[in-house]
């Protein structure tokens, strides 16, 4: 197996008139990928379901297009894969496969594309590894913590004080790990391993098979970060250390990373009930495919993280994959010093792609063997910020199980404290700036109640219990001069004629969440006008004979203030339209 590293194109030029300019069809692959591999999604459309062709058939079908083997991609929740029946009675079916080919990889994926039965075909593109080894002068365990840990864990992020104030070591939540396999037996891990109905302990998404032994110590690394148990190692611990981690094996024998076994592993990962996928690894090819399996385990509910690379490029200029889909969230690697990125971080001058950096450099994670409890991996990278913001999600979700991706995401753009810039050494013209989060501050984030309160100087009445607010003066200009939100927002939701009576003041929690709406009274105003006139007496005169209207009327309609609705609350209103009387908004 061949990996090619550059822009490849395909030219068919045609003979035409000299006065006419050349046209050219040029097929370009941007970023690595396997030579003679295609991956592509095939529809067939039979009359009978025993007619559907199977891969061996397929395969001699499309000889002409250069495939000479076919293997299925797991790929059931992220491309419908179910057999349909049509209006018409014929069934058809959609199979994503990994084919190779005798041809070079843009020519096949060209000429697939040109059936019918194919709607995309594609490269299979190579994902890299998103970190470096430990530097040889940490290699024993001496003051691992202190040194290389607690400065982030601790006087950084606050984790610890997240656990004690919330209460969850990530208890319930599982992370999908996404990477080169897992010592899944390493007495620093074993007992937070996941396992399915069927008691396996991990997936090969390569070869579709339950096992993950490592093919490198990254994915050991990683899922250590994220959930390395409690008080087994005086130097070892995780973000979340009683969280379950989902071990997918992505890793090739020859090492390699392909799109075609990330798609197998996200689908795992969304049948199987992952609340968050996690994945240190990195392409700057573009994957209609890759985007597709992302954005379904997204719309499915589950936190996607994703390494940022570490080629210290501006990812405006040469996007990684898949730190910039829209529905991942990327991370970038902090350094040490707490205020700048690494200096191999990529980043984004944009504001557009990533926003946030996590700490990346020497992280501690599993040991490299399977019965070592010393032999501790350290390794730099954005590869190891990634879990650690994935951990994060973990203690999130934890104590909000039933948030969304969204609401994650927006607890955590609102709820940082601190931020790093670009590292000066790789952008010396500019600085960007990109949020660093707070683990206590994200979990209070979406657990503090907003409080409305009335400016004072106004005769604003915040009435909790009839959810009324009362006290505005008639006609008034704005909301905005009379009532406050501390801890959250608000909507003002008016009637149809204006914003008095009737209209809603809706109150949002600070993760966007809607705690509450209140009610605007303006007392004599029973049609919503903001005004008290005489279109107001007729209503007015309904409820005082009984007629059913809702609380906010009745109560606009009571405007002598004796928890009635009379004839004589009628009369001051109809006294108030020919302008020989008013309606006081003093209660």
């Amino acid at each position: 197996m061949k990996i090619k590293n550059f822009i490849s194109v395909i030219i068919a030029a045609a003979l035409v008139f000299t006065a006419m300019p050349i046209v050219s069809n040029a097929y370009e692959i941007d970023g690595e990928y396997i030579e003679n591999e295609v991956n592509f999604v095939y529809t067939e459309t039979v009359e009978d379901k025993a007619d559907f062709c199977t891969p061996l058939i397929i395969s001699q079908e499309l000889a002409d297009c250069g495939v000479v083997g076919l293997k299925e991609i797991q790929a059931g929740s992220v491309y419908d894969t179910d057999v349909k029946t049509n209006s018409d009675g014929t069934f058809t079916k959609t199979t994503v496969f990994n084919a190779v080919t005798d041809e070079d990889t843009a020519s096949a994926c060209k000429k697939l594309e040109r059936l019918d039965s194919v709607s995309l075909a594609e490269p299979n593109f190579v994902l890299q590894e998103d970190s470096f080894t430990m530097p040889p002068e940490i290699s024993t365990p001496t003051s691992y913590y202190k040194n290389y840990t607690k400065w982030w864990f601790e006087d950084l992020l606050h984790i610890p004080e997240a656990w004690e104030e919330f209460d969850t070591f990530g208890e319930d939540v599982i992370v999908a790990v996404i990477d080169s396999g897992v010592h899944v037996n390493n007495v620093e891990i074993a007992e937070n391993i996941w396992e399915d109905a069927a008691g396996h302990r991990g997936y090969n998404a390569d070869s579709n098979v339950y096992e993950c032994a490592p093919a490198t110590s990254h994915g050991g690394n990683v899922a250590g970060i994220v959930a390395a148990k409690i008080a087994s190692n005086a130097h070892l611990i995780g973000v979340a250390p009683k969280s379950k981690i989902m071990p997918i094996k992505v890793s090739r024998s020859s090492l390699s990373i392909s799109v075609d076994a990330m798609i197998s592993g996200i689908n795992y990962a969304i049948s199987n009930g992952a609340d968050i996928i996690t994945m240190s690894l990195g392409t700057t090819g573009t994957s209609t495919m890759l985007e597709k399996a992302c954005n379904e385990a997204y719309n499915s509910g589950i936190i996607i993280t994703a390494s940022a690379s570490n080629n210290k490029t501006d990812l405006a200029v040469q996007k990684s994959y898949p730190s910039c889909y829209s529905t991942v969230i990327g991370v970038m690697a902090l350094d040490n010093d707490g205020q700048t990125l690494c200096d191999f971080s990529n980043y984004d001058s944009s504001g557009n792609l990533l926003e946030f950096a996590m700490p990346g450099r020497t992280i501690l994670g599993l040991p490299r063997t399977e019965g070592s409890t010393t032999g501790l991996t350290g390794m730099s990278g954005t590869s190891q910020a990634t879990p650690i913001m994935a951990g994060l999600a973990a203690l999130y979700k934890s104590v909000y199980p039933d948030h969304t991706p969204e609401e994650f995401l927006y607890a955590l753009r609102n709820s940082y404290v601190r931020t790093c810039v670009s590292n000066p050494t790789v952008v010396t013209n500019a600085q960007y700036t990109y949020k660093v989060p707070d683990a206590v501050n994200l979990l209070r984030y979406s657990n503090t109640q907003p409080t409305v309160s009335a400016y004072a100087g106004t005769t604003t009445v915040i009435d909790n219990d009839n959810g009324f607010i009362y006290g505005l003066e008639e006609n008034y200009n704005s909301i905005d001069d009379y009532v406050s939100v501390l801890d959250g927002s608000y909507e003002f939701i008016p009637t149809e004629v204006g914003g008095g009576t009737g209209s809603i003041l809706r109150i949002y929690a600070l993760d966007g969440q809607v705690v509450r709406d209140y009610q605007i009274v303006i007392f004599g105003d029973t049609d919503g006008d903001a005004i008290c006139d005489a279109r107001d007496y007729a209503l007015c005169e309904f409820a005082a004979d009984g007629g059913q209207v809702s609380d906010a009327v009745r109560f606009a309609a009571d405007v002598d203030f004796d928890d009635s609705v009379t004839a004589d609350d009628s009369g001051i209103v109809s006294r108030c339209g020919v302008f020989t009387d008013f309606v006081s908004q003093i209660r």
